[in-house]
């Protein structure tokens, strides 16, 4: 399963729930106390519906363009893994999918069975160079997003 298809079934079963609840219609008297009912302000159906929206939304927005063959002139071909379409590196170059933002979005279900270690979000590192222009050290950096 990809990372995709991963979130896509957890906001699906999100989603199955929400509708559930406002199928069986109003909420019985025992969720009218204050902390209750504020728990259920926050997680109602419609809010959840719209947070399951806001992440296909973003999953779409993040998708893979596939390996890609690049030739230079003068060079054999070169195949170059999956990149996302909006995630850019801090050099222009497009990300390496799933990129980012989608291993942070899988991460809200990193309890899931389903859930794959190699998707944990870990920011990519650069080095911090000297005056000299020599590196000295490495810093972590988010990568940088085009339209998100």
């Amino acid at each position: 399963m990809a990372i995709a298809e991963f979130i896509l079934a957890r906001v699906a079963e999100e989603e199955e729930v929400a509708h559930a609840l406002l199928d069986d219609g109003p909420m019985g008297s025992e969720w009218d106390s204050p902390p209750a009912a504020d728990h259920v302000a926050w997680w109602n159906p419609w809010r959840v519906q719209s947070a399951c929206l806001a992440r296909r939304l973003i999953v779409r927005a993040h998708g893979d363009t596939g390996p890609q063959v690049v030739r230079t002139p003068g060079a054999l071909p070169e195949l170059v893994p999956a990149t996302c379409e909006t995630c850019r590196e801090a050099d222009g170059q497009p990300a390496t999918w799933p990129c980012y933002t989608l291993k942070v979005l899988a991460s809200e279900w990193a309890d899931h069975p389903d859930y794959r270690h190699e998707w944990r979000p870990r920011r990519a590192r650069r080095p911090v160079r000297s005056a000299g222009g020599h590196a000295i050290a490495e810093t972590p950096r988010p990568p940088d997003q085009r339209g998100a």
